[in-house]
């Protein structure tokens, strides 16, 4: 798991400072944070990440009937993510006052 951590903040640190990134590369970043979803703490990263990912590939759907299906998918999978991390998460974890993610998720909507 440690090399897949490392891999993961490479990727994203390249996606972060790259030149010219394409909307494509934070799939680079999502699919093997993934495979460590199930640690409390990067399960918080994780939610916020895909979501956000998710999002950053709309424009590759050109279509204007695409438009409200894609956004419908983005709200489905968010609250749903969003309903879910209190299972996937410990209790101690969800002690902590989560102030700046949830001024984050205000300022996303």
């Amino acid at each position: 798991l440690p090399l897949v951590l490392a891999f993961v903040l490479s990727a994203y640190s390249f996606f972060l400072f790259g030149w010219h990134v394409h909307e494509k590369a934070i799939l680079m970043v999502l699919l093997p944070l993934s495979l460590l979803n199930s640690q409390p703490e990067v399960a918080r990263v994780y939610e916020v990440l895909s979501v956000v990912g998710t999002w950053s590939l709309f424009p590759l759907l050109l279509e204007p009937p695409e438009s409200i299906l894609k956004w419908l998918l983005l709200l489905c999978y968010a609250v749903g993510s969003a309903v879910a991390l209190p299972y996937v998460s410990s209790p101690d974890t969800d002690k902590r006052e989560p102030t700046a993610e949830l001024v984050w998720w205000r300022g996303l909507a």
